[in-house]
Parts: structure tokens; C-alpha cells; sequence
């Protein structure tokens, strides 16, 4: 039997400044040896890093609690956090849209109380914050269930006395000590010590500490501050100027270097708070690295029992391999507007013989387009037994690169499911035919 390709997604949950690079050692470090490990197995890993996925709109519109919450749900049963010594942003009442109190309806009792990470962890894993909402039958049981496979890294505190005193903001980033009034800073702390060591360990989740190191050879752009302002919100650019005032920078309009002076001192700024990276992560006597594979693969491995490694496929089965991996690669960025697929359906549903023909200058997304339709319509197809879709995107696999190539392997895929074609394919360009069936 042919295991079909399934997609693995992650959610990775941490605060973000003073995790840069601990989420930066994931994407380069980790991800790639395990999905590579994946797709040995049919599996495709897809890491859920929302560093850069959520957008002004999202903060001004009261949505990021919403798109955190909707990325874990889309990645359960799959979890992972990493813990600093930041509790984060505690998002208000009023920072939370109406819509995301009505679609998760048991947030109401944590906002103002707790972190955006905090609640990415009662979400996964404590209290799933959809409860008492009517189930989608369409959604798997798991969607509305703790997450069965997460895992907690801790980082330790040492290598904090690693970093210089110089600027200050460094150590702020990296620590609660930019709560500038101390008893909010007090229970900042709290909080967050009681996060680590009561609440997490509740879960009975695996918990690992690590260790890390302060290389003052690296940097971490990440922390820059920009020269221009991200925002037009009037309260995000008054944000940013202040942000620039506590470094010694008097900004007055949007951008620093409309004044040569002061430009000089922010580059000179930023110069000093990017110096130095954490490295060398490691846990007990591993590199943190092999940890965090160690237990994903496991974990995938419990999820998806039949996925095994392959061994040895037909050049047939590695060519389906190859196109369905371009499909999903070619369809994923696609943004499916209504009306897209209409004409494609009824082309195939209609009793035409001429051929369809999908024209248009290069780089303006016929591929995608195509691909999101075969994924669209083999969804389509699922309930009709006696009806299959097969596809070759050209120069996508090894045999799609010549004509003759393509149709050979079509032929064999027919062949395969159907055993109603000739006893023998024959290699003979010549030769080869396709019944008017």
C-alpha cells in the first residue's frame, strides 16, 4: 500500500526579543535535520514561527492573540516552548478584540492577568480556550484536545552575567527589568518563576533546561532598532520616538536620519546593542540541538505509526514523490480568491474534448495557480470512489523534463491503478500510444 505525504506542522511559542536566537538556532539547526528526516517518511514539516507573522494590521485591529491561538490549534497535536527569564507582553481587555473573546470564549479570565506566551501554553496544553464552543465535525478530535506532543526548554539564568552592563537596554530585553515600576517588575518575576516551576512541570510534558553562552564575536541584528519608523499608527510612532529618547536619540519625526547628528548617534547605538549573540546551546552534556530532534522524531514517530522510513521505491513511486512535493511547495503561498477555480472545474466536469489551455506572462503564477487547483479538486474527488485525478508539472521530476518521458510515466501510474493498458509500456517513443479512453 502507498503511504501517502502528510504535513507535520510545529508551533514554537516563546517571547520574542530575547529569543532570537534560540528561534533562529531552530530554523537552521533543528528544522532541517528533522525534516529531512520527514520526508524520508512522507512527511512534511512545516515550523509555525510567528516572529514575522503577525503584521501592524493584526496589532491595531486586536487580532494577535487571535492568530497565536489559531496557529496552535492548526498545529496540535504538535508543541514547543522556550522559556527566558522574560515574561513578556500581558496583552489588556482592550488589546483583545471582541471576536477573539467570542471565538475563544474562556480568555475572557486570563486577559490582563496573562502573557501572550502564557496563554499560548494554557491554549496547547492546560485549559484549550475554545472550550464550550460548538466542535466543527470537519476539524479531527485533536483540534479541541491538549496537545499530546509538547516539550518545554528552559533556558538558565547564567549566561546573563555573561552579557556587558552597556547599554542598559541589552539586559532589558533579555530580563523583566524593563517594568520600570518595581512592584509590577516584583511580580513580573513572580510570575514567571512560578510559570517555570508549578505551572509547566503540571503539564507533565517533558521539561528541558539548557544552558547558553554569550559570544561577543557574533551580533544579533535582530535588536536593532529602526531608523524609520514601521508604524503610521500616531501611538506606535510616538512609541518609537520614546524608544529612541531612553537610547540618547532626540527623534522628532519618522525617520533618524533626517538629522545627520542624532542619525550618528543612533548608528553608534545600534552598533553597541547588537554586539553579542547566545550560542552554544546545550543540555546536560548535548548540544541542544540532538535533544530537541531526539524528541520531535519520537514524537512524530508516535503520531504517524505507518510513516516509516523508505527503503527502496519504484522510479514511478519516487516521480509521484517528486511532483506531489512541487505541488504542495508550488500551492502553498497560493491566496485562493472566489471564482478562481470555476472555469477549471467546469472544464473537467464538462464534455468537452478540446484541450484547456492556461495562458499568461512568465512569473505571474500560472503554477500556483494549477497546483492549488489539483489540491482543490483531489479534495473534491474524495468522496467519488471511482473517479482519480493524475498530474505532471513539466521539469518538476525526472521524468517530466521531455515529452515522451512524461507520457511513459503517466502510462505506468494508469497501468498501475487501472491494469487495463497493454501488458507491457515500451520504451519506444514510436511506439507508444494513449487509448482514446
Amino acid at each position: 500500500m502507498t503511504i501517502p505525504w502528510e504535513t507535520v506542522h510545529i508551533f514554537i511559542s516563546s517571547t520574542f526579543n530575547d529569543m532570537h536566537a534560540e528561534r533562529d538556532y531552530l530554523v537552521k539547526q533543528v528544522f532541517p535535520e528533522l525534516r529531512e528526516w520527514c520526508e524520508r517518511r512522507k512527511l512534511r514539516l512545516v515550523d509555525i514561527d510567528l516572529r514575522w507573522g503577525v503584521t501592524e494590521q493584526d496589532a491595531t485591529s486586536q487580532n494577535v492573540v487571535k492568530v497565536c491561538l489559531d496557529r496552535i490549534d492548526e498545529c496540535r497535536p504538535f508543541f514547543i516552548c522556550l522559556l527566558g527569564q522574560r515574561r513578556g507582553w500581558v496583552p489588556s481587555e482592550e488589546e483583545i478584540s471582541p471576536a477573539t473573546k467570542t471565538e475563544f470564549p474562556a480568555l475572557r479570565e486570563y486577559a490582563g492577568k496573562a502573557s501572550v506566551t502564557e496563554m499560548e501554553i494554557l491554549h496547547a496544553l492546560v485549559n484549550p480556550l475554545h472550550r464550550g464552543q460548538v466542535r466543527d465535525p470537519k476539524k479531527p478530535g485533536e483540534f479541541y484536545e491538549p496537545s499530546k506532543y509538547a516539550f518545554f526548554y528552559l533556558r538558565e539564568d547564567a549566561c546573563l552575567n555573561q552579557m556587558p552592563n552597556e547599554p542598559p537596554q541589552l539586559r532589558l530585553t533579555y530580563t523583566n527589568e524593563g517594568v520600570e515600576n518595581e512592584d509590577e517588575r516584583l511580580q513580573q518575576d513572580r510570575q514567571l518563576k512560578h510559570w517555570r516551576e508549578v505551572e509547566i512541570p503540571a503539564t507533565k510534558r517533558p521539561v528541558r533546561n539548557y544552558q547558553a553562552h554569550w559570544n561577543t564575536r557574533l551580533s544579533t541584528p535582530e535588536l536593532l532598532l529602526p531608523l524609520q519608523c514601521p508604524s503610521q499608527e500616531a501611538k506606535n510612532i510616538k512609541r518609537w520616538q520614546d524608544t529612541w529618547q531612553k537610547a540618547g536619540v532626540t527623534v522628532t519625526g519618522v525617520d533618524v536620519e533626517a538629522n545627520p547628528p542624532q542619525a550618528e548617534k543612533a548608528h553608534a547605538f545600534n552598533r553597541l546593542l547588537s554586539t553579542g549573540r547566545l550560542t552554544d546551546f546545550q543540555s546536560g552534556n548535548q548540544p541542544l540541538r540532538q535533544v530537541i530532534v531526539a524528541d520531535l522524531q519520537e514524537a512524530i514517530a508516535a503520531r504517524y505509526p505507518e510513516h516509516t522510513e523508505v527503503v527502496a521505491e519504484s522510479d514511478l513511486q519516487k516521480e509521484l514523490d517528486q511532483q506531489e512535493q512541487f505541488l504542495y511547495s508550488a500551492s502553498e503561498g497560493f491566496i485562493e480568491r472566489e471564482g478562481d477555480f470555476d472555469e477549471l472545474d467546469a472544464y473537467v466536469e464538462g464534455d468537452s474534448n478540446q484541450p484547456f489551455v492556461l495562458t499568461a506572462p512568465g512569473g505571474m503564477g500560472k503554477s500556483s495557480l494549477l497546483a492549488k487547483w489539483v489540491s482543490h479538486y483531489r479534495t473534491k474527488l474524495q468522496e467519488l470512489k471511482d473517479q482519480t485525478i493524475h498530474f505532471r508539472f513539466i521539469g518538476q521530476s525526472d521524468r517530466s523534463t521531455t515529452t515522451f518521458s512524461l507520457l511513459y510515466s503517466l502510462l505506468r501510474e494508469l497501468k498501475d491503478i487501472y491494469g487495463k493498458l497493454p501488458e507491457e509500456i515500451t520504451d519506444d517513443p514510436r511506439k507508444r500510444y494513449i487509448s482514446s479512453r
